[in-house]
């Protein structure tokens, strides 16, 4: 079984992994399988998941915020978020491959409007999140 600790140490080795950035084909890859050892919390499928997987996931996502150490956490996030919610993944619906990049740009979108509503927030233009008391508060008293 895959432990908080291994997970993070082997994500930490892996972001400054050396593969190449811009692939983006489906990897050769026994899906099934993998998604069987990932939904079983094995280690092995983590590791086989990242190691096919990482370098196209990352290029989507520097693609989309060019900075390196956000592209690094957002990657560290995606797939966390990948290996929790493996059980939402319908193989008869789309590929894992596909599934995977939706995640990753849902979440990076959703990295880059929570950015753009604390900027808008500190620059006091206007409020947008309704979750954001402090934003809204300090909107309040701006007026």
């Amino acid at each position: 079984m895959l432990t908080n600790t291994n997970f993070h140490s082997r994500l930490g080795f892996a972001l400054h992994s050396s593969k190449k950035v811009n692939q983006l084909s489906e990897p050769n890859v026994d899906v099934e399988f993998l998604v069987r050892l990932i939904q079983l919390k094995k280690e092995r499928g983590f590791n086989l998941l990242y190691d096919n997987y990482s370098a196209a996931i990352y290029g989507i996502i520097i693609k989309m915020v060019t900075k390196k150490d956000i592209a690094d956490v957002l990657l560290h996030e995606i797939f966390i978020k990948i290996w929790q919610q493996i059980n939402d993944f319908d193989a008869t619906k789309v590929k894992l491959f596909t599934w995977m990049l939706i995640v990753t740009r849902s979440h990076t979108i959703e990295y880059l409007n929570n950015d753009r509503q604390v900027l808008n927030c500190q620059n006091g233009l206007f409020a947008i999140s309704k979750k954001d008391d402090f934003c809204t508060t300090l909107t309040k008293k701006v007026q």
